[in-house]
């Protein structure tokens, strides 16, 4: 019941918009109106030749189609409401009859997808608007019932006028005004689904001038069924572009001024989803011409100043800036390199001036040292210059040569060899050498701190690409590896360093002693042998062994300063395991006699490396205790060297 009565209203609805359409038509249809086009199916093209007047058909005739449209509609509403809508193609657009066919060609327009630079929005409705500005009325399609309701227009902001709205003629070369045009466009913002929407697009040219080449665009989506377009003069175009959209444009070749056109765009939504109708329009700007002074800046620079410097010292360069151009370089800035990364203001350089920097450079790094100087300006002015500086500088080299193998207790020789591989001359050369623990300098030239256990040589210069010899001589006291380390310094150049490696070998030197009982010894009582056992060289002893022996009717009976094994005529001690260079061990051996007469100790001591092998040998007398006489006993000694 309710589709019913929605059906009923819709046909009254598009019964009283048919009648208004006649009678539109009818007080429109005179000699001197434009011509009335309808846009073909998509994707054919419209030229100027397929616009044609329709003016002859009779009215009978054309009520006769309006009658038509309105039992098509009737139809339409009636199926909308029965039963679900069929989607129209995005290609059915009908034509009306009698329209003349379409031309294959079409003439040379501008972009339908791109507009010219001078171009407007439905927003642009002051006579004498100042920016492009784009407006987009959103539209959507659902089942209600369609609200007609009027496109409003806002006024831009107007620029560049003074406070009165004239333009200050103190300052403008040649000036021109935007045509006071006004754009309007009227439709429903609210649409069904299949029904049929009609905007009207109007023209004012208020302008006092004549307009030529006017455009209005209007992009609408795949969607949008268009059918039909109608203008009251002038030219329709259809095109699709490459997303679907199609665009329509209608164009003016003049307008007059006062004059005022419209067109009428009636189109039906196949989808029930919202759409922006974007309306653009633009016309061909007026040329200007006025002969204009063009200058130039330009910015060249230069460096003047030395290109070679020693290492270590500090030059003045100068830098010119200058402006070679007919204009001036304004807000001038210099950066140097190397240098700070903070630019130095300039200023202002007029036409043919220049402006002179003095700065100084250090030479820090031997080898090419590259200046650069780059200049900039307003306008994206820029200029740079390379200045090459060879920077010299001296460049030592050391070697110490020794002997590699020495005993200890010997003399080496050692011999420094100073060379400057530089290309400047080395200045105030001083050379020290170091020695370590166990080897002592041999005063010679020079100087000796023998405190530090150093001696240094003062050389004075040493011209580039040559070299210098000396010696100095070294007592190896001690054995190991003597590490003999020899440095040279100059001035603006670094220290430099050579070492050299003795290796020491020692020598064990043993000697045994033995001390026997000082003159002759009385049977029974206890007498004491001394061994001492020292090593004199200069390497560990290892692995001593020493065995004393005793003659008939001596015996050892015990031993002190050592472990021993006392067995019959024999103390054997334990071997001893290292004994230092300079290190003494004193081992005694106490002993008793039997019998009267001269009795033999003997020591023999013995050691692997080297193989060393030492007997000492030494007789001792005894005699008995005498009865009422005195008794002498003699000690002799033999050694058995």
């Amino acid at each position: 019941m309710n589709r019913t009565l929605i059906g009923i209203l819709s046909l009254s609805v598009i019964g009283t918009v048919i009648v208004a359409m006649v009678q539109a038509q009818e007080t429109a249809d005179k000699p001197s109106r434009a011509k009335s086009v309808l846009v073909p199916k998509s994707g054919q093209d419209v030229s100027e030749r397929r616009f044609s007047d329709d003016v002859d058909q009779s009215s009978s005739r054309r009520q006769k189609q309006l009658s038509d449209r309105l039992d098509s509609a009737r139809d339409r509403v009636t199926q909308e409401y029965a039963g679900p809508a069929r989607n129209q193609s995005d290609t059915d657009f009908p034509v009306a009859e009698g329209q003349p066919p379409v031309a294959d060609q079409v003439t040379q327009e501008p972009s339908l997808i791109t507009p010219p630079p001078m171009s407007q929005s439905l927003e642009s409705l002051q006579p004498a608007p100042a920016s492009n500005i784009s407006i987009k009325a959103s539209l959507r399609d659902d089942k209600a019932t369609a609200r007609r309701s009027g496109l409003r227009s806002a006024s831009p902001a107007r620029e560049g006028f003074n406070g009165s709205g004239q333009i200050d003629s103190r300052t403008a070369l040649l000036t021109s005004q935007t045509p006071a045009v006004l754009v309007k466009a009227e439709g429903p913002n609210e649409i069904h689904v299949g029904q049929t929407a009609t905007y009207r697009i109007d023209v004012a040219n208020h302008a006092s001038e004549s307009l030529e080449d006017f455009y209005v665009r209007l992009v609408l989506p795949a969607w949008i069924q268009l059918e039909e377009s109608d203008a009251s003069r002038g030219d329709l175009r259809r095109q699709e572009i490459a997303d679907g959209s199609q665009v329509l444009i209608w164009k003016m070749p003049q307008m007059q001024s006062q004059a005022k056109e419209h067109w009428l765009v009636k189109l039906v939504p196949q989808q029930n989803k919202p759409f922006d109708l974007n309306v653009d329009w633009w016309v061909r700007p007026r040329s200007l011409q006025a002969g204009i002074r063009v200058v130039k800046p330009e910015l060249q620079l230069a460096i003047r100043g030395p290109s070679e410097m020693i290492y270590g010292q500090t030059q003045m360069f100068t830098l010119s800036v200058t402006n070679p151009g007919n204009g001036d370089a304004d807000n001038v800035s210099v950066i140097l390199t190397p240098g700070e990364d903070k630019p130095q203001w300039v200023g202002s350089i007029p036409a043919g001036g220049s402006r002179q920097l003095q700065f100084e450079i250090s030479a820090a790094q031997a080898g090419s040292m590259q200046l650069r100087a780059v200049a900039s300006a307003d306008r994206q002015l820029q200029a740079e210059v390379d200045h090459l500086v060879t920077v010299r500088q001296p460049r030592l080299d050391l070697k110490v040569i020794g002997p590699a193998r020495k005993y200890a207790g010997s003399l080496a020789k050692y011999q420094v060899i100073l060379t400057n591989q530089g290309d400047a001359p080395a200045n105030d050369i001083l050379i020290r050498a170091g020695l370590p623990n166990g080897v002592t300098l041999i005063p010679g030239e020079g100087q000796v701190d023998a405190a530090n256990g150093t001696m240094a040589w003062q050389l004075g210069s040493l011209a580039a690409n040559t070299e210098r010899k000396f010696d100095f001589n070294c007592r190896l006291e001690t054995a190991g590896d003597k590490t003999v380390q020899v440095s040279a310094e100059a001035e603006l150049t670094n220290m430099v360093s050579s070492t050299t490696i003795t290796e020491v070998t020692g020598v064990v030197d043993l000697k045994l002693i033995v001390n026997d009982p000082q003159g002759p010894q009385m049977i029974g009582e206890e007498v004491v042998y001394e061994v001492q056992i020292l090593n004199r060289g200069s390497k560990t002893a290892e692995q001593i062994k020493l065995v004393t022996q005793f003659s008939d009717h001596l015996e050892p009976i015990r031993v002190a300063g050592g472990a021993a094994e006392i067995v019959p005529g024999q103390a054997l001690f334990r071997p001893l395991q290292q004994l230092q260079p300079g290190q003494q061990v004193t081992l005694k051996i106490f002993a008793k006699a039997s019998a009267a007469g001269s009795h033999r100790f003997r020591a023999e001591l013995t050691s692997p490396d080297p193989e060393t092998k030492l007997v000492q040998e030494e007789m001792t007398r005894f005699m008995k205790e005498p009865t009422g006489s005195t008794v002498e006993t003699a000690t002799q000694q033999n050694a058995d060297n």
